[in-house]
Formats: structure tokens, C-alpha cells, sequence
């Protein structure tokens, strides 16, 4: 094969292993029959046909021709925005189902390790958090908040939001600005602080790359609201 995403594994996602060597082979032929597939990656015709229609039903690919029955595959940004909503579809119900269970499991930290995991949890708490959340962010975050924000808006959730630096356009009055200087007493690089219930969220730049975690143990989070209430004490307004 010669395209460049064969080396990508989609049973992470829900796929088997052969509906991924299936994807990837018929990206790179184009509109090919279970036969000539079978015979591309030496599997039986079998396998090639079921796992051919099941790349159909999970929206990876779509039949083009009846006879020979031929199949193409969905592009590839198309194939990866049905993922993510896939994927963002069950988040939704497991948040829900976890969210009405007893609070009653230990204190823990969850490590993040890449920005867009951060921004997506954060996103994810800023939307379901009914009550009061105090958000402190670099101005290149919010502007990934604001269609949280714009719901926390719609909704008439208590929200206090404070830029690092200046601030961008948001859905909801900005409480006031800190100067990334103000924060060096407390933390290094530090680009973000989410205080909601009983949860911390915090991340700085490390190496030019975003890490944070997410904390529900009792001290780390005392100690993020005791650090955001002296910065919002001497921050300008």
C-alpha cells in the first residue's frame, strides 16, 4: 500500500483488526470488490465481505456498485469527525450515568497529557457544572472555552472568568485580567486554574507543551482555591 495512514489503528475506536487493514487497502485501490481485496491482503473472501460491511455500518465505507457488489472508503476527516461525535456521544452518557451514582469513590489526580485532552475535559465541566465555576485562563484558552461559556451564558450558570493576558471575545462579562508576572509567585507558566465543586483543574507550559491534571483530592484543590483568591485580590480588574 502506498498511503501514508496505513500505520494507523482504528481498533482503538471500535473497529476489528481486519476492518482496519480493510480501510486503509481500499483508501489506497479505490472502489474494489471483497474479491479483489481477499486477494490484496490474502484473507479469505469471507472475512473480507464481512468485515467490508462492517465498515458500512460504522460509516468507514459505502457500497458503490451491485454488480460486483463494489465498496469505497469515506475520507478519512470524514471518517474521523463520525469518531468524534460517535465517541463525544458516549462521554455524554457515561458523564450522565457516573454524575447520578454517590460521590463516594477516593480523592484522586488525573494526570493530562496533552492539550487537547485538557480542553475537552475542561469544556466537559464548564458545560455541566451548575453550580458557581471560577475559570482563570490564558486569552488562547478561552477562545477554545467559548462555546462552553456561551452555555454556562444561555444558562445563567454563576461563572467568574479572569484572562491571563488580554482578553478575547466571550459570551459573558470577564471579571478582570492578571498579567502572566502575577502569577510567578504561585506557579511557573501556569495557563490555567478551573475551580468547580469539588474540582481542581490546572496546567502550565512545560517544554512548550501543555500538561495539566484534574484533582478532586481535598488538598490540591484548597490549595488551588487559596492561590486563586490571592491572585484575584491583588489581579486588576
Amino acid at each position: 500500500m502506498t498511503t501514508t495512514l496505513s500505520n494507523t489503528d482504528l481498533v482503538a475506536f471500535g473497529f476489528t483488526p481486519t476492518e482496519n487493514l480493510v480501510y486503509f487497502c481500499l483508501l489506497d485501490r479505490g472502489p474494489s470488490s471483497g474479491y479483489g481485496l481477499a486477494r490484496e491482503l490474502s484473507i479469505a473472501r469471507a472475512n473480507a465481505y464481512h468485515a467490508l460491511h462492517g465498515l458500512v455500518s460504522k460509516g468507514a465505507a459505502v457500497i458503490v456498485g451491485d454488480e460486483p457488489q463494489r465498496f469505497r472508503a469515506v475520507r478519512p476527516d470524514t471518517l474521523y469527525a463520525q469518531i468524534v461525535e460517535r465517541h463525544a456521544r458516549k462521554l455524554d452518557e457515561l458523564q450522565t450515568t457516573l454524575a447520578g451514582s454517590r460521590q463516594s469513590g477516593a480523592d484522586t489526580i488525573v494526570w493530562l497529557g496533552s492539550e487537547r485532552a485538557l480542553i475537552e475535559l475542561t469544556s466537559r465541566v464548564l458545560v455541566r457544572e451548575a453550580g458557581h465555576v471560577t475559570c482563570l485562563a490564558a486569552s488562547r484558552l478561552l477562545t477554545g472555552f467559548v462555546p462552553a461559556l456561551r452555555k454556562r451564558a444561555a444558562d445563567g450558570a454563576p461563572t467568574s472568568v479572569w484572562s491571563i493576558g488580554e482578553p478575547p471575545q466571550l459570551p459573558l462579562p470577564v471579571s478582570g485580567t492578571l498579567q502572566p508576572g502575577e502569577l510567578e509567585r504561585f506557579f511557573a507558566d501556569i495557563v490555567l486554574i478551573v475551580l468547580a465543586g469539588e474540582v481542581a483543574l490546572l496546567a502550565r507550559l512545560q517544554s512548550r507543551e501543555l500538561r495539566g491534571f484534574w484533582a478532586t483530592d481535598v488538598l490540591v484543590v484548597g490549595a488551588a482555591r487559596g492561590a486563586v483568591a490571592a491572585l484575584i485580590g491583588t489581579g486588576s480588574t
